[in-house]
């Protein structure tokens, strides 16, 4: 509902200055819009790299076989519970991050190397426009950045009735 307009305004005045009148509605209608929006409010985030490149081309040293260090990961975003999560390198272990991962938003894959940019979304909340950006070219400043299609991600994250957010994924250099 728009809230009223106090009555000082002379109802003549309005007919003939159309522009007085526009002043008003848009101001009203800013009004009723501003009210129903939260005011404050907080989230968690988190953005991690989660080395998912394919054994053979990456074997980071750390301990484990790379699905059961996925699943581990996946459990760890459960646990933890961050509001919204942005992961990079997602390659080729992603089902295996889903797999234990209990967020109800999710970006979908974009596929392994060499064919995904590993950027995906893990969220407590949906979105709207989620986009893939790739790079028109690649810098391959590193000597392995034009394995994958290098870009961002951008999506209008809705953490609350009212309330969007632009939010960027983004993996510029492997190196």
């Amino acid at each position: 509902m728009l809230p009223r307009c106090t009555t000082w305004i002379n109802s003549s005045y309005l007919k003939t200055n159309p522009t007085m009148k526009n002043i008003i509605l848009v101001a009203a209608l800013a009004t009723s819009f501003a009210a129903s929006a939260p005011t404050s409010g907080g989230f968690t985030a988190l953005s991690f790299n989660v080395a998912g490149l394919p054994q053979i081309l990456q074997g980071n040293e750390v301990p484990g076989d790379k699905t059961a260090n996925s699943k581990l990961i996946g459990s760890y975003f459960a646990k933890y519970g961050y509001d919204l999560i942005h992961v990079q390198e997602d390659f080729n272990y992603h089902a295996s991050i889903y797999e234990t991962d209990n967020h109800p938003a999710r970006s979908a894959t974009s596929g392994g190397v060499p064919f995904g940019s590993g950027l995906n979304t893990l969220s407590n909340y949906n979105w709207i426009n989620y986009q893939r950006v790739k790079w028109n070219t690649c810098s391959d400043a590193s000597g392995s950045d034009c394995l994958t299609p290098k870009g961002f991600t951008f999506m209008r994250w809705n953490p609350s009735e009212g309330v969007f957010i632009d939010v960027y994924n983004l993996h510029a250099d492997a190196g």
